[in-house]
């Protein structure tokens, strides 16, 4: 692997619908085997089964799910001493929605309805909601942050700061 240079971000094109790039992404992130019409059409046909059984818009439900399961702090494992911690720190933005894009695929895949596209629409409500596995995902995530609050100075990001001023 060099190591020159970092490999360059790719621009992720809009999606062509609801012309959004967290869309695009989480088409991305439903892809399997690079069958991206097949994504679309979960994606898409999710939506519209939100609009039909829901009456609500279904780009500002996702857009709303997604912020509602977003982490806010990540927990880091830090080897201090012949022991490793889990560290929370702050979770950037791009990161937190990916990992809430992870949270509803997983929670999708789980689910006992009949197709994808009925699954994954539930889910999205549910998470939307404030309810369903996705939505218990991020309890117990943020249950487990609170837990390991105490390995907070810890974080590497703090340990140089204290180096520094040193």
């Amino acid at each position: 692997m060099s190591r020159r240079h970092a490999a360059e971000k790719r621009e992720i094109v809009p999606d062509p619908i609801y012309k959004d790039v967290r869309v695009a992404k989480f088409i991305n992130k439903i892809m399997f085997d690079g069958k991206k019409t097949v994504a679309e059409k979960i994606v898409y046909g999710a939506f519209k089964i939100i609009e039909k059984k829901y009456q609500v818009n279904p780009f500002e439900t996702f857009i709303a799910a997604i912020d509602i399961l977003r982490p806010n702090l990540q927990l880091r494992s830090v080897r201090i001493g012949g022991s490793s911690y889990q560290v929370p720190e702050i979770c950037e933005a791009e990161r937190g929605n990916n990992v809430a894009f992870k949270w509803i695929i997983n929670a999708m895949r789980t689910r006992s309805e009949n197709s994808s596209v009925e699954r994954l629409a539930e889910e999205i409500f549910d998470s939307y909601n404030k309810r369903g596995l996705a939505f218990k995902k991020r309890t117990d995530h943020d249950k487990t942050v609170e837990a390991n609050r105490a390995f907070a100075h810890y974080s590497p990001k703090s340990r140089t700061k204290q180096t520094a001023s040193n």
